[in-house]
Formats: structure tokens, sequence, C-alpha cells
């Protein structure tokens, strides 16, 4: 996996644009808990770049031009076991960083594209709002502008914003997931 997010942030890189693993793979890292769901966020074109890297990898593109996202589907990496319960094929998800909005409650977001702080901060959880670096120069440095990591030592489940439920009534249960499998408290 290392290797993996090493040749995605190179390729960012070289496309002049800064390039993050975020969410639930920075949360797990910090646990020390496997997680092979990889999100990455571009300050640049992430469909460009998935393009690129569903070449790399002789895997396959599936795009979502109006949110700015693709999914590149692949073999599981060579040397790496497939977790029991995995799906056969082994996903990464790309997205342009952006702003969401909610015209109503529990409505597909109107996206419109921006930076990594205002991606992280539309997320549903500060302990699944936090980043790491990509580029080869800050390689694996850790972006968290809401205090996820300071709620993973005292064992928070913390919303972003007071609209968090609203706008997506299924972080109830996210939320309820996430207490019993962390021994965490909302």
């Amino acid at each position: 996996i290392l290797k993996l997010l090493k040749l995605i942030g190179k390729m960012a890189e070289e496309r002049d644009s800064n390039c993050f693993v975020v969410g639930g793979f920075v949360r797990d890292v910090i646990l020390g808990v496997k997680n092979f769901d990889l999100d990455i966020v571009l300050e640049g074109n992430a469909l460009e770049l998935a393009s690129l890297l569903a070449r790399q990898l002789k895997g396959t593109l599936v795009v979502h031009r109006k949110f700015g996202t693709a999914t590149v589907v692949t073999d599981w990496p060579k040397g790496l076991r497939k977790p029991l319960h995995a799906s056969p094929k082994f996903k990464i998800d790309l997205a342009r960083a952006r702003k969401e909005k909610y015209e109503k409650p529990a409505a597909l977001p109107t996206v419109e594209f921006s930076s990594l702080k205002n991606d992280l901060s539309r997320r549903d959880f500060s302990i699944n709002a936090m980043a790491t670096s990509l580029n080869t120069k800050t390689f694996g440095q850790l972006i968290d502008f809401f205090n996820g990591l300071e709620d993973l030592e005292n064992k928070k489940i913390r919303v972003l914003h007071e609209a968090s439920f609203i706008d997506d009534p299924t972080r109830i249960f996210r939320a309820v997931r996430f207490e019993q499998r962390f021994s965490f408290k909302i």
C-alpha cells in the first residue's frame, strides 16, 4: 500500500497537484487497524490522474464527472493478501477537493471544486476529517484542521457542523457504528 501511495503522490506531483489520502484510512492507520479503503483527494484534476493510474495499474475506470470523482478498479496489489471478506477487486477512489451544498435534507449535493480544508470540512466526523500528504517533500505529513487526532485520543465521535445529520441522516447510523466498533462515545 505504501508503494502504491507513493506512486499516486508522484503522479499527482508531476501534474502540479497536491495529493492526499483522507478519511477512514488515515484514522485506521493511527489506530493501528488494517484498512484497504483508499480515498485520495487532489487539489487538481482527479479525473486525469485516475485515468493515468488505471492505465498504470492495468485496471478499469468508473467516472462520475458531476462530482469530480473516479474509481480505479484493479487486481489486488502483489504481495498484499486480500482480506477474507474484501471485494474480489482492489478499488481506489479519487476525488477533486470540493465543497458541497445540500438543497434539502438527504438530497444529493451540489459540488463546487475547492481546497483540501473545505473538502475535509464537509465530512461526517472529526476522526474522518484528517488527511496525509502523498507529495514527495511532505509525504506522510498529517493534516488535521478539525482536531480529529485529539478526538481519537479521547475516544470521541464529534460531528463537524450542526447540519451534519440533516445533510445526511445516514451519518447517525455511522456514528453509532463507530461508537460500537471502537468503544468511543458520541
